[in-house]
């Protein structure tokens, strides 16, 4: 992972450095959540990555999240390569929605609205800690299943 990391890193203003160890602290050591990892390989060289998990809604419904998303801003359609799998994915997890947090990265952006995915507003608790009641209004890109 360190080398797509090394290529695209100045491609983004603020980015989370992604080495193999944040990767696995963020999703394969997690004490609660289970993911889904996804490499695109290309003449042996990973272009991009994808992570993708399932949460219940409020009314029980099962809803696919799109939990991290990377590829070069160069190479804007690597974005929809990665959207139309995650939909195919969800798709046969028989998901209601589809979310992904909105991001600054106008060319991933534009691969969602292409993909059928609109804007919305929610309120969204932060799950900081189990006593914090502050529920900050959030961006989300939501896709009906």
């Amino acid at each position: 992972m360190l080398a797509i990391w090394e290529k695209i890193k100045d491609d983004y203003q603020i980015i989370p450095k992604r080495t193999d160890a944040y990767l696995n602290w963020r999703f394969v050591a997690h004490p609660t959540n289970r993911y889904h990892r996804f490499l695109l390989e290309y003449g042996g060289e990973v272009k991009e990555y994808l992570v993708l998990g399932f949460i219940t809604g409020r009314r029980g419904e099962k809803i696919g999240r799109i939990v991290d998303i990377l590829a070069s801003r160069k190479e804007e359609k690597l974005y929809g390569a990665l959207l139309y799998f995650a939909l195919k994915f969800f798709e046969k997890g028989q998901v209601a929605t589809v979310q992904i947090l909105e991001s600054a990265c106008p060319e991933l952006k534009r691969a969602l609205e292409r993909n059928g995915f609109s804007h919305n507003l929610t309120k969204r608790a932060t799950g900081i800690s189990p006593t914090r009641t502050a529920s900050p209004i959030c961006s989300l890109f939501r896709c009906r299943g």
